[in-house]
């Protein structure tokens, strides 16, 4: 019986920890298996300057596209002076994302100015990249509905937490957005190419999806009263004789 109590007070922990997890938003920072070192931020109009790459690919059908990467870095290499560590700017193509079965197309990545108009009650942080994808004849393409893009930036620090957004005919669309981990790099899942950019909130701006999200602190002090309840019980079991 001894046994199955102390079981049971050790899953009390354990339990509390991944509904903390679960709870937390999408944007907290993970955890890392080392050390992440990048450069400073490239903001456009300075030096040295932010990147933009290109890349032809096809033609294509939607079952011959093989899944593609293309970095604001391109080709490259570490110790060329225009090098970024981590890029600035990355897209992830699945197999199927691009269709252009007659003619190649090429993808690219510019960072481009700021437009005039930005989302209402939102912070710009770094660079506005524009994404795209156009043939050899003109015709732009966007992702096929089924296998939308991933599209990555990186922010010029990761607290605040930063919100990826799309331009798109005229209209931004807030993209959900997870911290990517190294260099205060932020994704997010779009169905359209155009201009993408981070945010920031500002103070009064719309609330979280969600309702202003978890209420951390609470969950955290609540954590470590059941971990602190369950060592107690262990003691407790461990020191009283005949039990």
């Amino acid at each position: 019986m001894n046994r199955r109590v102390a079981l049971a007070l050790l899953a009390l922990p354990t339990a509390a920890l991944a509904a903390v997890w679960h709870a937390l938003p999408a944007a907290s920072p993970p955890l890392y298996d080392g050390v992440c070192l990048s450069d400073p931020y490239r903001l456009l109009g300075h030096t040295p300057a932010p990147n933009a790459a290109s890349h032809v690919f096809g033609p294509v059908s939607d079952d011959n596209f093989m899944p593609s990467e293309l970095t604001s870095d391109g080709t490259l290499m570490v110790g060329d002076p225009r090098y970024e560590n981590p890029p600035q700017a990355d897209v992830l193509l699945t197999t199927g994302t691009l269709v252009s079965p007659t003619e190649p197309f090429t993808l690219s990545i510019t960072p481009v100015p700021s437009p005039a108009t930005l989302p209402a009650g939102w912070t710009l942080d770094g660079n506005v990249y524009r994404v795209g994808a156009v043939t050899s004849s003109g015709v732009q393409l966007q992702p096929q509905s089924k296998d939308p893009a991933t599209v990555l930036l990186r922010a010029t620090a990761s607290n605040p937490p930063k919100t990826l957004f799309v331009l798109y005919g005229g209209t931004w669309t807030r993209l959900q957005t997870v911290n990517a981990g190294c260099g205060d790099t932020f994704e997010g899942v779009s169905k359209t190419f155009g201009d993408f950019a981070l945010f920031d909130q500002r103070a009064g701006g719309p609330a979280p999806p969600s309702g202003g999200g978890a209420p951390v602190i609470p969950i955290v002090v609540a954590l470590a009263v059941v971990v602190a309840l369950t060592f107690g019980g262990l003691l407790y079991l461990n020191r009283t004789p005949g039990r």
